[in-house]
């Protein structure tokens, strides 16, 4: 039997398949596994589907059960050497300890994983087993739609009574990780899939290592779904953090728009909201989601109970809300008849009464999520959520520039286009911290090391006898294109230093040249030197033997 690579379907002697258009001749890129290898004795191993820096998943065939899988592979990126071909993996000799602990890590919370099978919106897992010197998890493969295509198709949002229907389910579950003691961590359109029932199936599954900055791996994060605590180094992981990220993709889901990124929001917490947009999302789901994307852990909704409660409407609030629409419908009422207000006291002063008490509520709400807009003198088009920024407001003591001066207080310098090192050397006999953003910023612009932004901004006034002063700070990783360094003729470990000063990764592929001593590197394989690619890429150095 001729399977497909790309797809795992029987392809006979085509050389290239008529499903899915793989062709036969396709070979894996090191340091993955190559295309047919069988591992656990039963699994074979096809292409790519999905990479983390934590493991690699590939789509794959149970020759046992006869059906498609998916077959994941711890491969911490930095961690390990594959030779080019080869299946089994050996640990980076300094990181060796670290690795096995990793791995270790990997394989509990994936046993975990497996207590939740029976769950809507679980996929099941079916094996986990170690070999060549790593692990592998087998979980169910489904053909589904992505979140994002979903909602693309829906016309670019879905109505609140279609996303409770969808997102319910997935509450219960994210609920049952953190009985288990694990998050997801990983909560955006981009790991979430719809099925042909119109049931949501979540997937993108990884450690606590891969989910937060300030780790040993190369973390995964999702901009406008992430956060902020998964961005600070050394923070931990908490139910909230998994709230956050359910309620980001469900504003997307509602509205078709991407919340800003954790880190502009530290800055400014509001989440905007047109008026059209705003009309047809209940208040009571308004209200819930800005609870829930609160900057700050303290202020954010704290379990997933809290919030099922909160965007699950009582029969009261519904009740309410009708009157509410009944109310505007009536004519003018001429309070000056009175037969008409003897008549029908009870039941209008009942509707009002209750449209009033409503009003009033719902306007309170709206005070608070949208006053600070109204104020300011915002387009109409741009109601905010005004989720506070709790965040900087723990962290900082400070003033609006306008506001009078008192004794104590000075004006914050400009750090922006110093150098990071110097400006710590400035600062170091004051009360000021400089606190560096843990997520790289690339720029073509600034050079690396300088830095792009902060907060508090220039000229905020701080207070110097309160304590310490701590400010954010962007600083810039240079170019996210970086120029492959000329290697020729150095020896492996000196070729790999250098790529990694680069920001990139390296895997060795060894042939067989007289001409050159055994060790020697001879270049790149698929690439020059002085291509540029992105920081993170893998390259592979060709090494004579």
């Amino acid at each position: 039997m001729a399977l497909c690579m790309g797809c795992m379907a029987e392809i006979g002697r085509y050389t290239t398949c008529p499903h899915c258009g793989f062709k036969t001749s396709e070979k894996q890129r090191s340091p993955f596994l190559p295309y047919s290898t069988i591992i656990g004795g039963r699994y074979i191993v096809g292409k790519i589907i999905e990479i983390n820096g934590e493991s690699t998943s590939y789509i794959g065939f149970d020759r046992v059960q006869r059906r498609v899988i998916k077959l994941r592979e711890f491969l911490p990126a930095g961690f390990f050497v594959r030779e080019d071909g080869q299946i089994n993996i050996n640990p980076v000799l300094e990181k060796k300890e670290k690795y096995f602990q990793l791995l270790e890590e990997f394989k509990e919370y994936f046993t975990k994983l497996t207590e939740l099978g029976d769950l809507t919106c679980m996929p099941r897992i079916h094996n986990i087993f170690e070999e060549n010197n790593t692990c592998y998890v087998i979980e169910n493969y489904e053909q589904l739609v992505l979140l994002e295509d979903y909602i693309e198709d829906c016309g670019g949002y879905i109505e609140w009574d279609k996303a409770r229907l969808l997102f319910m389910p997935l509450v219960t579950l994210l609920e049952a990780f953190h009985r288990k003691g694990i998050g997801h961590y990983g909560v955006s359109p981009k790991n979430i899939y719809v099925t042909k029932h119109n049931k949501l199936k979540i997937y993108g599954f990884a450690t606590e290592n891969e989910r937060k900055r300030g780790t040993p791996l190369r973390s995964q994060l999702y901009s406008g779904f992430s956060a902020p605590e998964q961005y600070i180094t050394g923070e931990k992981l908490t139910v909230e953090t998994d709230i956050y990220g359910l309620s980001a993709t469900l504003f997307y889901a509602l509205t078709g728009a991407v919340p800003e990124s954790a880190k502009r929001r530290l800055v400014d917490g509001k989440l905007l909201l047109s008026t059209n947009v705003a009309k047809r999302i209940p208040p009571h789901v308004v209200a819930a989601l800005a609870n829930a994307l609160q900057i700050g852990r303290s202020k954010r909704t704290s379990d997933f109970d809290t919030l099922r409660n909160q965007v699950s409407a009582s029969s009261a609030v519904k009740a309410i809300q009708e009157e509410i629409s009944r109310t505007t419908t009536l004519s003018k009422i001429d309070f000056g008849d009175e037969a008409f207000k003897k008549k029908n006291s009870n039941g209008i002063a009942a509707v009002l009464l209750s449209a009033i008490v409503t009003t009033v509520a719902l306007s309170v709400v709206l005070f608070v999520f949208f006053f600070d807009e109204l104020i300011s003198g915002a387009r109409i088009n741009d109601i905010p959520i005004n989720t506070k920024n709790n965040a900087v407001a723990e962290q900082y003591t400070i003033k609006d520039i306008n506001t009078t001066s008192e004794k104590g207080e000075t004006q914050l310098n400009n750090f922006i286009g110093m150098d990071y090192q110097e400006a710590l050397k400035i600062i170091e006999d004051s009360n000021i911290i400089l606190l560096k953003s843990s997520e790289p910023v690339y720029s073509d612009e600034v050079p690396m090391g300088k830095i792009i932004s902060q907060y508090p901004v220039q000229g905020t006034l701080i207070d110097t006898q309160s304590g310490q002063v701590s400010v954010y700070v962007e600083v810039s990783s240079g170019s996210l294109m970086r120029e492959l360094p000329d290697i020729r003729n150095f020896s492996l470990e000196e070729a790999s230093k250098k790529i990694a000063e680069e920001g990139l990764l390296a895997s060795a592929k060894r042939i067989k040249d007289s001409n050159y001593a055994s060790g020697t590197v001879l270049g790149y394989d698929g690439y020059e030197a002085l291509d540029k690619i992105e920081v993170g890429s893998m390259v592979t150095i060709i090494v004579a033997e």
